[in-house]
């Protein structure tokens, strides 16, 4: 008898691992494929990139960790419910950080122009007025235009090749959109401040028209969360009326699965909904 119930042991965890396995390695690959998008997005805004392995590691941690601690208390299912969870919202909150990053540069770089212009309007030239605009600015456009200054202060034939890798480095349509200005100034001449008037004009358009864009979904995004914790919002106000009872739905492995189950759904229907609102964008 003994030796059954090691022989089915053994052929259960053996099962558990070539199920686990795959899908561990499935995971992994899509979590490298997520970071090297990462990578390039975060490239393309000047972000540093070498903090990327230690986030990725700490992604890991994070979603783990949520799952081993639910586990400790007795919700398996729920625990691996809140690992899938976790894990995408540390992913969530690193897409986050990066459109916050871009957004900043975005609306700093209205000002900027509009700084920009004025100092060359009181007399000085591209390279002084660009010097006297990042003294100005904190991060992240900040040290971006005062890297420009250092490096055409070295070489002050390397202005325009400074503000090119600029451009290189910050891949947007509004650093694009000065970077071709000032350019075009630098080496047309003319009335310089007539023209950082007009590109403080279209970079204040660029701003309206994504701000409204984002304004448009606002609406949806906020609906779509709402929607998503309204199960729980009632299972709260379950416990809150009848404790006992709805403390039987962690009580029993059924009721866990149960939860974890609807809960899946819902994340799932969340995921779907957002995916929809960015197609819209």
């Amino acid at each position: 008898m003994s030796g059954l119930l090691v022989l089915s042991s053994v052929i259960f965890g053996a099962a558990i691992a070539l199920g686990v396995g795959p899908l561990f390695t499935a995971v992994n690959q899509k979590n490298r494929a997520f970071f090297a998008k990462l990578e390039v997005r975060r490239r393309e805004l000047g972000m540093p990139t070498d903090n990327l392995r230690t986030l990725e590691i700490g992604r890991w941690v994070f979603a783990i960790g949520a799952g081993v601690t639910m586990a400790l208390l007795g919700l398996v299912p729920v625990g691996v419910l809140v690992a899938i969870v976790a894990y995408n919202i540390f992913g969530a909150w690193l897409i986050w950080q990066v459109d916050a990053y871009q957004t900043r540069i975005r609306d700093q770089l209205v000002l900027a122009a509009r700084d920009f212009g004025n100092q060359v309007r009181a007399g000085l030239s591209l390279t002084q007025g660009l010097e006297a605009t990042s003294r100005d600015f904190p991060g992240p456009l900040g040290p971006l235009l005062r890297r420009v200054v250092q490096q055409s202060r070295q070489d002050p034939g390397y202005f325009l090749t400074a503000l090119e890798n600029l451009k290189e480095t910050v891949r947007l349509d509004g650093m694009t959109v000065f970077v071709t200005a000032v350019t075009i100034a630098h080496r047309q001449g003319g009335n310089l401040s007539v023209i950082l008037d007009r590109l403080g004009h279209s970079l204040e358009e660029l701003q309206r028209v994504e701000r409204k864009k984002d304004s448009e979904t606002a609406a949806g995004r906020l609906v779509v969360l709402l929607l998503s914790a309204f199960p729980f919002a009632f299972l709260a106000l379950f416990y809150f009326l009848d404790p006992e009872a709805t403390g039987l739905l962690f009580s029993f492995l059924g009721g866990q699965i149960v939860l974890s189950v609807v809960g899946l759904m819902v994340y799932g229907s969340y995921r779907w909904a957002q995916s929809i609102l960015r197609r819209i964008e």
